[in-house]
C-alpha cells in the first residue's frame, strides 16, 4: 500500500489578515522592543500584556475603517508563539532598565481594580502614553533617514554606558582572591553619527577614567569631536544638525548644551539645530544597542588594560568599526560659556524638543513639550548675550584624582598579577608610575576644533527648514490630569510676565501680631499680602511646587539664609491638608534652587515630630526634594516643653496660608 501526501499540510498559505497582523506586530516590536544580546531576545515594557497589545492593534485598524482586517485573538497569540521572528519577543515581569514612572503608575492602577470599565480607562491611558513614546521615537527615525539621504542633514545620538561593566582589569570570571580588590573605574560614552557614509552611520567611542567628571563638558567634547570627524570626512558642514539625547540633566539637558548649540547657529557653523529628548523610561536607542554589543563582547573576552579594552570595543561592533578615543583631558566648556549667558534659565528641564535657528538675522531658541505641540514662545529666546571669542581657548578641566584612589590602586593592582601575562603587568607598572604625569594638563592648547570647524562653513541658502514632521497628539482630558502643564522656559527676564514683588512673610512685624488681638492683626497683615499678590499667578490657587513655579517670596537672594538643620514651613499643594507643613532642612542645593526636607508630623497646637519610613534596621527619614521658593518661614524654633509651634509662628503661618490657599479660614480644622 502506497501512502501519498499532497504536501500542503502545515503550509503557510497567503492570508491578508495574517500578513497585516505580522506587519503591525513587527513594527510594534521595532518601536518598543529592546534587544538583549545576552538573552538573544527582544524585551517589551513590563507594563504591557499580550491582551493589551492585541486590543491596541485591533482598535488602530478599527479607527482607520479597517474592521476585520486582522486575525482573531487566539490566532494572534498563536502567531506570537510559533513564528520564529516573534517567538523570542518577551514581556518580562521585571524589566532590565529603569521603568517609566507613568507606565508604573498606570500598571499599579490597573492591578488595583477588577472593574472592567476602570481597567479599560487605564488601558486607554496606557495606549495614549505609548503613542506619545512612539511619536518621539519616530521623529528620531525620520531624522536618521533624512541624514542618510541628504548631506544637508547630520544626525548625532550621544549616550553613556553602564560604568560597572568596564572596570579594569576586567575578567570573565572573578575569583575570591581578587573580587574585593580596587579597580580602575572607566566610563564609556558613545556617539552614533548618521550621514551619507557607506553604512549610513559612524560610531565614535570615548573612554575616560573616573578623574574626569561625566557632565556637560564631556558631552560637549564628544559633540565637538564628532563634528570635527564629519568635517574631515566630508570636507563640509551640514546645514541642519539633529541631536538626540536621553533626559539626563547632568550630562545633556542643561544650559551648557543649549548654549553651545545656540553658539553653533549664531556663528553660522550650522543653520539650524534640533535637540530631541526621549521620554524618561523609554530612552533605549541604537547607542544602547552598540553598548550591548560591547557588554556581550566583555562576557567573552578579558580586558586587562585600557589598550585591551580598546581592542575589545573595536572587535565588538564591526559595521562600522568604531573609532575609539581615550580621553585624559577635557576643555572646560562650562567656564568658557558662563559669562555669555543672557540670564538665568528656568523650567528648561521639562520640554522634550528644542529648536535653534535664525529668524530675520536673529538667533533664537524655541521649545515644546512633545512632537506636535506648538513651538513656544513665538518670538523665541536669546540664550547668549555675547558670543565667546573663538581664539580664546578654554582652560583644561582639573582632574579629580581623589576619585581614582591612586594609592589604593597601586596597592591592589599587583595582586592581580598572578592572572596576567608579563606584557599586561608591564603596562600597569608603567601606567601607574606615569599616572600623575599623564593627567597633568598640557602646557599648550593648540588643538581647538572651534577655530578650524567654522572655516569650513560657507554661506548656504536654506529652503524651508521649518519642520514638516509635526504629529498631532490628542491626549484627552484624562491624560491632562496625569500630566502637569508645562511651565514657560525663561532666560533672565525673557519669557516672563513681570509682576509686583510680593511681601516677604518674614517682614510681617512681630509686634503687630503681639499687639491687640493677634488674630485680627494677622488677618490685616494677610490682607496686605493679598493686595500685593492679587495679580501673582504663582501664588493664587493651588499651584504645585513640583511645577517649579510657586514663587511665594520672589527674589532668590533671600533664600541664601536657609541652612541645613533649619526648621522650615512650606506650602506644597499636593500635600496640603489644612495643617501646617513643616520639616527640617536635610540639604540645600542653591544652584538648583531646591532643598531636601525631612518631613515632620505637625498640627497648629500639638506636638511636632519627625517622620520616618520603614522600621527596625531599615528606618530612614521621610524626605522629599522641593523647590526652595515654596518656603514660607524658616529659622524658627519649637517650644521647649511641648515641642510645638509657638503662637507667634502660628499667626505668621496662618497669615501666609491665607494669601495662598483659597478658603483657608473656612477649613473645619481651623
Amino acid at each position: 500500500m502506497v501512502s501519498v501526501s499532497h504536501g500542503n499540510t502545515y503550509a503557510d498559505r497567503y492570508c491578508i489578515r495574517l500578513e497585516t497582523t505580522k506587519a503591525w506586530l513587527r513594527e510594534f516590536v521595532k518601536v518598543f522592543g529592546e534587544y538583549m544580546p545576552h538573552l538573544d531576545s527582544t524585551v517589551l515594557p513590563s507594563s504591557l500584556t499580550k491582551k493589551m497589545i492585541y486590543a491596541k492593534m485591533r482598535d488602530e485598524h478599527n479607527r482607520r475603517g479597517m474592521e476585520g482586517s486582522v486575525v482573531k485573538s487566539r490566532r494572534f497569540y498563536q502567531i506570537w508563539k510559533e513564528y520564529p521572528e516573534f517567538s523570542k519577543v518577551k514581556i518580562r515581569k521585571e524589566g532590565v532598565f529603569t521603568k517609566c514612572t507613568t507606565c508604573t503608575l498606570l500598571t499599579e492602577e490597573r492591578n488595583k481594580t477588577l472593574n472592567s470599565e476602570t481597567r479599560k480607562s487605564v488601558e486607554n491611558l496606557m495606549n495614549q502614553h505609548l503613542d506619545l513614546v512612539k511619536n518621539e521615537r519616530n521623529v528620531y527615525e525620520r531624522h536618521k533617514e533624512k541624514a542618510r539621504a541628504d548631506k544637508k542633514y547630520f544626525c548625532v545620538c550621544i549616550d553613556g554606558m553602564d560604568q560597572s561593566k568596564t572596570h579594569l582589569p576586567h575578567y570573565i570570571r572573578k575569583d575570591k582572591s581578587t573580587a574585593h580588590l580596587w579597580t580602575l573605574r572607566t566610563h564609556v560614552t558613545g556617539a552614533l553619527s548618521h550621514s551619507t557614509t557607506a553604512y549610513g552611520k559612524d560610531a565614535h567611542i570615548f573612554v575616560n577614567t573616573a578623574d574626569i567628571p561625566s557632565d556637560s563638558n564631556l558631552t560637549l567634547h564628544v559633540l565637538m569631536s564628532t563634528l570635527e570627524a564629519y568635517v574631515h570626512q566630508h570636507n563640509m558642514l551640514p546645514e541642519v544638525l539633529y541631536l538626540q539625547f536621553d533626559n539626563c540633566w547632568r550630562e545633556n539637558k542643561n544650559i551648557y548644551v543649549l548654549g553651545f548649540c545656540y553658539l553653533l547657529v549664531a556663528l553660522g557653523i550650522v543653520q539650524k539645530v534640533r535637540i530631541n529628548f526621549l521620554i524618561v523610561g523609554h530612552t533605549h536607542n541604537d547607542v544602547d544597542q552598540a553598548f550591548s554589543r560591547i557588554a556581550e563582547a566583555l562576557r567573552k573576552w578579558v580586558a586587562l588594560t585600557l589598550d585591551k579594552l580598546t581592542d575589545v570595543i573595536k572587535r565588538s561592533y564591526e559595521k562600522p568599526v568604531p573609532e575609539v578615543t581615550i580621553l585624559n583631558h577635557l576643555y572646560d566648556f562650562r567656564e568658557w560659556l558662563t559669562p555669555h549667558f543672557a540670564g538665568k534659565f528656568k523650567n528648561h528641564s521639562r520640554p522634550h524638543n528644542f529648536r535653534i535657528k535664525k529668524i530675520n538675522g536673529k538667533t533664537v531658541l524655541h521649545y515644546r513639550m512633545y512632537t506636535g505641540d506648538k513651538w513656544e514662545p513665538s518670538e523665541g529666546l536669546v540664550c547668549l548675550k555675547t558670543l565667546p571669542d573663538l581664539t580664546e581657548v578654554p582652560l583644561w578641566i582639573t582632574p579629580n584624582l581623589d576619585r581614582v584612589c591612586l594609592n589604593t590602586l597601586k596597592r591592589d593592582i599587583p595582586k592581580y598579577f598572578h592572572r596576567m601575562e608579563s606584557e599586561d603587568q608591564t603596562w600597569w607598572n608603567r601606567y601607574l608610575d606615569n599616572f600623575m604625569t599623564l593627567k597633568e594638563p598640557p602646557a599648550s592648547r593648540t588643538h581647538w576644533p572651534m577655530m578650524t570647524i567654522p572655516a569650513v562653513a560657507g554661506t548656504r541658502a536654506i529652503e524651508n527648514l521649518d519642520d514638516v514632521d509635526a504629529l498631532p497628539v490628542n491626549l484627552g482630558p484624562i491624560w491632562e490630569k496625569l500630566n502637569r502643564p508645562m511651565q514657560p522656559v525663561t532666560i533672565g527676564q525673557q519669557g516672563k510676565t513681570i509682576q509686583p514683588k510680593p511681601r516677604r512673610i518674614q517682614d510681617i512685624n512681630e509686634q503687630e501680631i503681639s499687639e491687640a488681638d493677634g488674630e485680627d492683626v494677622a488677618e490685616r497683615a494677610g490682607e496686605r499680602i493679598d493686595s500685593e499678590e492679587e495679580n501673582d499667578d504663582d501664588i493664587q490657587g493651588e499651584s504645585s511646587i513640583a511645577d517649579q513655579d510657586t514663587d511665594v517670596t520672589g527674589d532668590m537672594q533671600q533664600y541664601s539664609a536657609i541652612q541645613k538643620g533649619d526648621l522650615v514651613a512650606v506650602y506644597v499643594a499636593h500635600h496640603w491638608r489644612s495643617s501646617p507643613l513643616i520639616g527640617l532642612v536635610h540639604d540645600v542645593i542653591l544652584e538648583e534652587e531646591s532643598f531636601v526636607i525631612h518631613w515632620y508630623s505637625a498640627s497648629w497646637s500639638g506636638k511636632c515630630s519627625p517622620l520616618y519610613d520603614g522600621g527596625g534596621g531599615h528606618r530612614r527619614p521621610k524626605t522629599e526634594k522641593l523647590d526652595i521658593r515654596c518656603c514660607l518661614l524658616w529659622q524658627f524654633k519649637l517650644t521647649s516643653k511641648k515641642e510645638a509651634l509657638s503662637s507667634a509662628t502660628v499667626q505668621k503661618l496662618k497669615s501666609a496660608y491665607r494669601g495662598i490657599v483659597t478658603g483657608f479660614d473656612k477649613s473645619p480644622v481651623l
